[in-house]
């Protein structure tokens, strides 16, 4: 026969057990509603990751440069342009010390290293999966 059974048992002992009961329901659910709340989080967590990142292109991330101007050539993300070059339908026209001047659709512009790039420049989305080797 259970412990519950006893009719003996008195009244203040039966309320400490059902207290006891009541906190172990509590702890369990507490614990649960932890655990869901962690999963939920590392959920977002991830959906997060998984949105896609827009970069400008046009970053001048340097330039070499000649006193006497020949061959000056500018680093515009991982490619190598020299003056009369075209890279994203834009034209290199000048390349100085510390800039380079551009034109695209008979506007011209002038840009400083690690300046950001303008409007002119095109924007490229970067998927998820490409963000790790960006």
């Amino acid at each position: 026969m259970s412990e519950f059974a006893d009719p003996n048992i008195g009244n203040r002992e039966l309320f400490r057990r059902t207290l006891m009961i009541a906190a172990w329901v509590f702890l369990l659910a507490l614990i649960i509603g932890a655990m869901v709340g962690y999963r939920i989080w590392t959920m977002r967590k991830q959906n997060a990751q998984r949105e896609s990142l827009t970069v400008r292109h046009g970053l001048i991330t340097g330039i070499s440069y000649q006193e006497d101007g020949s061959k000056a050539s500018a680093l515009i993300g991982p490619e190598v342009v020299y003056e009369g070059d075209t890279i994203f339908d834009i034209k290199v026209v000048k390349i100085h010390k510390d800039s380079v001047e551009f034109q695209k659709d008979k506007k011209t512009w002038s840009q400083r290293i690690g300046e950001t790039p303008g409007k002119m420049w095109p924007v490229k989305e970067i998927l998820p999966e490409e963000k790790e080797t960006f």
